[in-house]
């Protein structure tokens, strides 16, 4: 009986360890320092809240402390800490160890580091700090080991680098947008980036230092609006699993830093660079498996950098580059399965470099090119998948460069030449999958060069607004 008793003694003493331990499945919120101070009294034993922890005191502007916290160990949900404006420290939080899911810190305007949060090591989901005024970095989160999700860092207009985050990995992305960083030390830790590199509209960030050891991208690069002149510190960066957008970057000057990069499994888009001249730093990228557009980019001079590019999967875009007069370094270029499309180069003159090509799987377009006055470099494609369109090149006065084309898989549009004379470039032409339009070329006289056309392929016929042509 005695034993029994003793066993019965032994299991409530467990039993209420446990509940001591584990509590408040559907989590707990403060908006008050009064609640802040009364959990231990309300709550004693509890150490391991199993929902979420939520403190948000707006509009009230009580919260200063959080010391009456103190007891907690972990956290199974969230770490939700927003619009304390008061709260100047972390401390009362020194005992937890892990937060099983996010951590966010948003609009605490008085918080200057991380202290009090010496004690975490993981964090299950993400990491989410946007627009706290104070912070100039991650100072307190030294042990943090593990963020199981993305690192977010936005808005945070003081702060200058990662430092406190020395030994952190992520287990998915890091986006960082309109923060005062000046370079991303303090994640020298990070080998890998599972998922996307964001870097946006941080206005005094001028390079990558602090990512040296990052070798993999999982998904996307986007740089977009920011104070970067080159790429510096992504030098053992070697493979990006999608896209890589470079956007709006108003002082970079190069893509220095990506030399160990080979290829591209999405996109490359190069837009809107106003001091880019040339594109050197991506000289080892033999494939891209997706499109390449250049886009806008005011100062650019020529496409040296990609002197070792093969093929393209997708698109070959090329638009609204004002200074380029040729297409160095394009030179190695042999396969575009997508579209070839050159349009609006206002001082582009010709495009020898492409000699390589035999064949475009989409469209081939040549529009708006006013400097442009020859093809010649377009003399080894024999098929257009698609719609061959040359329009509105107002210096072009044949179409030499055309002369080994057989098929085009759909429309055929040449319009709006003004000084185009002749089309007898065109003579090997035999099949035209679509309609066949000449429309608006002003000087020109004759249809010669249409003459192998089989007609019976060609879906319409639309010749007209040629006032010197003579059909007879």
């Amino acid at each position: 009986m005695k034993r029994c008793y003793l066993l019965l003694l032994t299991s409530i003493f467990f039993l209420n360890h446990l509940i001591a331990q584990s509590c408040l499945p559907n989590g707990i919120s403060f908006t008050t320092q009064q609640q802040i101070d009364d959990f231990a009294s309300n709550y004693p034993g509890c150490t391991e809240i199993l929902g979420d922890i939520i403190i948000n005191d707006t509009p009230y502007l009580q919260i200063t402390s959080l010391s009456g916290l103190n007891q907690i160990t972990s956290i199974g949900g969230d770490l939700h800490v927003e619009g304390n404006f008061l709260l100047a420290s972390l401390a009362g939080l020194e005992n937890i160890t892990s937060i099983g899911r996010d951590l966010n810190f948003i609009s605490c305007y008085n918080l200057s580091s991380f202290a009090g949060l010496e004690s975490l090591t993981s964090v299950g989901r993400n990491l989410y700090v946007y627009s706290n005024a104070s912070l100039t970095n991650f100072m307190g989160l030294e042990n943090l080991a593990i963020v199981g999700g993305n690192l977010s860092v936005s808005n945070n207009l003081g702060m200058t680098d990662f430092t406190g985050l020395d030994n952190i990995t992520i287990g998915r992305g890091l986006y960082v947008f309109y923060n005062g960083l000046e370079n991303f030390k303090g994640l020298e830790n990070l080998t890998s980036i599972n998922n996307d590199l964001t870097i946006d509209n941080n206005f005094a960030l001028t390079n990558f230092t602090g990512l040296e050891n990052v070798t993999s991208i999982g998904r996307n690069l986007y740089v977009e609006n920011n104070a970067l002149v080159d790429f510096t510190g992504l030098e053992n960066v070697t493979y990006i699993g999608r896209d890589v957008n470079v956007e709006d970057n108003l002082v970079l000057t190069s893509f220095t830093g990506l030399e160990n990069l080979t290829s591209i499994n999405g996109d490359l888009n190069i837009k809107n660079n106003e001091a880019l001249t040339n594109l050197t730093g991506l000289d080892n990228i033999s494939f891209i498996d997706g499109d390449l557009y250049i886009y806008s980019n005011g100062a650019l001079e020529s496409l040296v950098g990609l002197n070792n590019l093969t093929t393209i999967s997708g698109i070959l875009n090329i638009r609204f580059n004002y200074p380029l007069t040729n297409l160095t370094g394009l030179d190695n270029l042999t396969t575009v399965n997508g579209g070839l499309w050159i349009n609006n180069n206002n001082t582009l003159i010709n495009l020898i470099e492409l000699s390589n090509i035999d064949s475009v799987g989409g469209s081939l377009k040549i529009i708006g090119n006013d400097s442009l006055s020859s093809l010649a470099g377009l003399n080894n494609v024999v098929v257009v998948g698609e719609d061959l369109v040359v329009t509105a090149n107002n210096n072009l006065t044949d179409l030499t460069g055309l002369g080994n084309l057989t098929t085009v898989g759909r429309d055929l549009f040449v319009a709006s030449n003004s000084v185009l004379t002749s089309i007898t470039e065109l003579e090997n032409i035999t099949a035209i999958g679509g309609v066949l339009n000449i429309i608006n070329n002003s000087v020109l006289t004759n249809l010669t060069g249409l003459d192998n056309i089989d007609y019976t392929g060609i879906t319409n016929l639309k010749i007209f607004e040629n006032p010197n042509l003579s059909i007879c």
